[in-house]
Order: C-alpha cells, then sequence, then structure tokens
C-alpha cells in the first residue's frame, strides 16, 4: 500500500484538538498554490526519484502522524482504529533505483493468548485470555522505480504484518504510478495510482483480491492544497474463505484538504464517503482529521 507523506504528532491530541487545529488553520492567508499526497488508508508517502547509477547514497525521509481514527482500504463500517491511531513512516531511497518504505498504525482491537482447559476425558471445559495486547500493523515494501517524463513508475512486493495479531498477515505484488502532468504548461497537480494484489488468504482478505487506490492533490493558496481520492476492490473468490457478493465495486470516496507549515508540521482532515464492501453491503460516512510532522 503507498505510505508516508502526512504524518502526525501528539499521541494525547484528541481529534476535537485536531479539529480545532484544522479550523484554526483555515483562519490564515487566503488561497494559493502547494501541496503533497494521502490515502484513505491515512497513509501517504514523499515522492522518492528513482536511482540513476548504483553509486548514489542511501537517503531517509519520513513522517510520523496521529490520525483521528484508523479505516483501513475505506472500511468505515469497521475501523481498525476508532480511537487515536500513531502512524510513524520511513523511506529508505537506495542505489540502482530501488526503494524500501515502513509504514505503520495501531490499531485498537485487543489480541490475548488464550489457553485451554480439559477434563481427564479430553473434553474442553473452559477457555482463558492472558496478556492482552493492541495489534500494530507494519507494512514492509521493497521496490524498484524508474522515471519516464513526468511520470514514476514503482513495482515490487509489500509484506503486511500485524503484531500480536499476525493471522491478519498478507503479502502483496506491489505497483505504483505516480506523476504531475502538464497541458500547455498548466500543471494538473499530483496524481498517484497504487494497485495492491493479495496473495494468500487470511480473515480480511481472499487471495487474488486487488485494491486499486487512485489519489489527486491540487495546490491551492498558502500551503493548502486540495485532496481526493477513490478507492476500489476487484475481488477473488474463494470456496475455503471469505464469501463474495461482488466482483468489482466502489470502497469509497474522500475528499479533503490539507495545510503545510514551514517548520515540517502538517494537519488535513478527509470526509469519506462510503461505497461497499465485498458483500454488497453499503458503507457508512466518516471523517478523518491528521496531525503531522515530516522529516
Amino acid at each position: 500500500m503507498t505510505h508516508a507523506a502526512w504524518a502526525g504528532a501528539a499521541r494525547h491530541l484528541g481529534p476535537w484538538a485536531a479539529a480545532l487545529a484544522l479550523a484554526a488553520a483555515w483562519a490564515g492567508p487566503a488561497w494559493a498554490v502547494e501541496g503533497e499526497s494521502p490515502t484513505s488508508d491515512t497513509k501517504a508517502e514523499p515522492k522518492v526519484a528513482a536511482g540513476k547509477d548504483g553509486d548514489e547514497d542511501a537517503t531517509v525521509t519520513g513522517t510520523v502522524e496521529v490520525a483521528s481514527k484508523y479505516v483501513q482500504r475505506g472500511m468505515t463500517d469497521r475501523a481498525d482504529n476508532e480511537g487515536l491511531s500513531v502512524q510513524p513512516g520511513l523511506t529508505v531511497k537506495l542505489p540502482w533505483g530501488f526503494v524500501f518504505d515502513y509504514w505503520g498504525a495501531s490499531c485498537d482491537y485487543p489480541t490475548a493468548e488464550v489457553s485451554h482447559t480439559y477434563d481427564s476425558k479430553g473434553g474442553l471445559v473452559g477457555v482463558s485470555l492472558s496478556n492482552p495486547r493492541r495489534a500494530f500493523e507494519n507494512d514492509l515494501t521493497l521496490m524498484w522505480t524508474v522515471g519516464a517524463g513526468d511520470f514514476t513508475f514503482k513495482l515490487g512486493g509489500q509484506y503486511m504484518y500485524f503484531m500480536h495479531a499476525t493471522e491478519n498477515n498478507v503479502p502483496e505484488v506491489y505497483a505504483e504510478i505516480e506523476g504531475s502532468p502538464t497541458i500547455a504548461k498548466h500543471p494538473l497537480g499530483d496524481f498517484t495510482l497504487v494497485i495492491e494484489y493479495m496473495l494468500t488468504k487470511s480473515p480480511w482478505t481472499n487471495p487474488n483480491d486487488a485494491y486499486f487506490l487512485l489519489t489527486h492533490q491540487y495546490p491551492l493558496a498558502d500551503k493548502w492544497s486540495s485532496v481526493w481520492q477513490v478507492g476500489t476492490y476487484l475481488y477473488g473468490k474463494s470456496s475455503s474463505n471469505l464469501a463474495t457478493n461482488s466482483s468489482f465495486n466502489l470502497r469509497h470516496f474522500d475528499v479533503g484538504l490539507q495545510r503545510k507549515f514551514d517548520n515540517g508540521i502538517y494537519m488535513r482532515g478527509m470526509y469519506l464517503v462510503g461505497g461497499y464492501d465485498r458483500l454488497a453491503q453499503h458503507l457508512p460516512n466518516t471523517q478523518v482529521w491528521f496531525l503531522g510532522y515530516e522529516f
């Protein structure tokens, strides 16, 4: 999945504090032109140029973000974190056009070690839970990048590792196209298309599921930028895993605004219009606020 360009600060800032901060920024100067790109997974990513030779030094960029909630891939009916979610990101540009990317998110669903008690005949008489912990998503991505004109193409693999909830782990094929095209010398803004193709089954995905996320960001005034996103799903069907009533549908449509500051801090607000899940059930609308720091 794409990762880290809008990051967060202050674990103890609540969603309403973030909302008030965003509203306060509105009182600032009028519209003009600048920006970067997000994702409705609450993920975003700094742009990394493709390597030209094997002698370049590695460069590192990163983000730290706090979101008012974590909505994974537009599933607004059951956010992976209904409270504050801390979301770190790190991108390492390597020689020969390779890029390593890390993105994480704290989740609020609990996990625990399960113990079973049996009687003398082997019958189950009790179940107990111990060592309760909360899951943490870690997305590890290695890509090869190449530039062509106004666009950069990336192809690689991603492993989604859920600490304390490893049954959710999934390997994926990852592809991304990003660019800032122009028409008659007029900039059209920044576009990013991400494709994630799931290779195995898990409690939340079937093999051959594919998630498509198109993001557009356009610079406005005074370091404001507008953002919109469209997420769709192509569903793989499996008799041994998740039931599926759709082959393809719109998962979510998001609109929002971002404001960047000179000290690396930024904030944004996104309104998510729910689409449909794999059972063709309509998903509710919601909103997410972010505070971040990029370095």
